[in-house]
């Protein structure tokens, strides 16, 4: 067991912050890692496990806070689930449904009430498939969850036939039946709106010989790779969909979801910390685990990195696992468009304060949406370390600080508040490797959302990073 700055190393290697934060020192940042499982994958391949007929083995899942409270949702509405294996980067589950799946209930059961903890992905998506149970759910969550509006997901749902008690925000109660045959438009700021109604329409009975389809018809529709990754689950469970580009989708009711046996890839929104870090301190980091076809929006951020200056190879046998570098430092400036990777946002905005030129970071409105309103956190955040930072509706430009331009690291370090932002606490982590003076995260506990390991790998990747201190005891795992 070894003591570092307000976190605690178990001996399998997971670094557990405290409250009071941890301190990170610059430190250049090099190596080879290996990022956990894909969040977005793991909860897609456990709802579908958990609406299916028999049991699903799952290989390589997140293990991380927000899968450990879907799991926990999953297990409140009669499934089992049971980890059969362990890696460096996931865990195996075998997922046994109740008879009948999770959506069968009697409408005369007992009302069931669900705590996503942090993690809106199970809330819009679950809250879709429960509301065919006759059964009453209800929906909670933290003060994050607390503050997000599931208004037009809702909306949309109650059109279908459900019948709603409270909401725009959690919590809120949902009952089904659904019925088929309905045409919804309704806005998608996000897209797990859109991804959520694309899960439950399939399932929903159908009724006749010739029943109607269930049409979707999305208004605003942000984050578009997050829907084909929804489509690609669709398509590997055989389910019937006709698309119309992202304007329309037509489900036939009566489908079923069967069984998953796969094995998950691993999460590029981790990833882009990595690439950020060795951009920072102009080292370079190979991270291995990644699919470079994968439908994951934030595969575009290597393109980003690129632009940016930095160097970025792909490595790749018939005998390894694909991998990718990325070496540093940020040569050059430029605008992106970040509507389709939202998550890239934090990490991109602490790599850019390290650019020469302007970085603007544009058309991601919906950042402001997520856990925090990460356009104004990051750039309050990063302004209080010494960053100039223009903010604007719908993202942020960086601008160089004469230090900069002469040599001198752009940010004075500090103190930076993560405000409970997984992504924040990564970010910040992240934007002091290359800064003139530590930094103090508070909050930097907040990682274990999608992220567990991550200042344990910060400690191995950029050695002297993490100033020595008092320990913790460890937080519990997923058992």
């Amino acid at each position: 067991m070894i003591g570092l700055s307000g976190f605690y190393v178990e001996e399998a290697g997971i670094i557990h912050p405290t409250e009071a934060g941890l301190t990170v020192s610059p430190a250049r940042a090099a190596g080879t890692v290996v990022v956990p499982s894909s969040k977005s994958h793991t909860i897609r391949a456990l709802l579908i496990a958990a609406c299916a007929d028999g049991i699903s083995h799952i290989a390589n899942c997140l293990d991380s806070a927000d899968a450990r409270s879907c799991i926990a949702a999953l297990e409140v509405l009669g499934c089992s689930v049971e980890e059969t294996g362990r890696s460096a980067t996931g865990v195996s589950l075998a997922v046994t449904p109740p008879p009948g799946g999770i959506l069968s209930s009697r409408p005369e059961a007992e009302p069931l009430s669900l705590d996503v903890g942090n993690s809106g992905t199970t809330l819009y998506l679950l809250a879709a498939l429960a509301a065919q149970r006759e059964q009453p759910v209800t929906f909670d969550g933290d003060r994050s969850i607390r503050s997000r509006d599931a208004g037009p997901l809702l909306k949309a749902l109650t059109e279908m036939g459900a019948t709603l008690t409270g909401g725009p925000r959690a919590p809120f109660t949902l009952q089904g039946p659904l019925r088929p045959g309905t045409c919804i438009s309704f806005p998608s700021p996000t897209s797990q709106f859109l991804s959520a109604l694309l899960l439950t329409a399939p399932l929903i009975p159908a009724s006749g010989p010739d029943p109607e389809p269930t049409v979707l018809e999305p208004q605003v529709l942000h984050e578009r790779p997050y829907v084909d990754m929804t489509c690609w689950w669709l398509e590997a469970q055989h389910i019937s969909l006709e698309r119309q580009e992202y304007q329309r989708f037509i489900i036939p009711p009566g489908q079923h979801y069967q069984p998953v046996r796969t094995s998950l890839p691993g999460d590029y929104s981790s990833a882009t910390f990595w690439f950020a870090a060795a951009a920072v301190t102009g080292g370079t980091i190979t991270v291995e685990g990644l699919e470079p076809e994968d439908v994951q929006g934030d595969r575009k951020v290597l393109d980003i990195f690129s632009a940016l200056g930095c160097t970025v190879q792909w490595h790749r046998s018939d005998a390894s696992t694909p991998a990718v570098s990325v070496t540093g430092p940020i040569t050059r400036g430029g605008t992106f468009d970040l509507n389709a990777m939202p998550d890239a946002l934090p990490a991109l905005a602490a790599a850019a304060c390290y650019a020469p030129e302007p970085v603007s970071l544009t058309n991601v409105p919906q950042a402001r949406e997520k856990e925090t309103d990460r356009i104004d956190v990051m750039t309050r955040e990063l302004t209080a370390l010494g960053a100039l930072i223009e903010e604007h509706p719908d993202g942020m430009t960086v601008k160089p600080r004469k230090a900069t331009c002469s040599g001198q690291p752009p940010l004075e370090g500090g103190t930076l508040h993560s405000h409970g932002d997984h992504r924040v606490a990564m970010a910040g982590a992240v934007a002091a490797l290359g800064a003139a003076a530590p930094v103090r995260i508070i909050d930097a506990e907040a990682a274990a959302v999608t992220y567990p390991a991550f200042f344990a790998e910060l400690a191995r990747l950029a050695p002297g990073s993490l100033l020595p201190g008092r320990t913790e005891p460890p937080a519990e795992g997923l058992a």
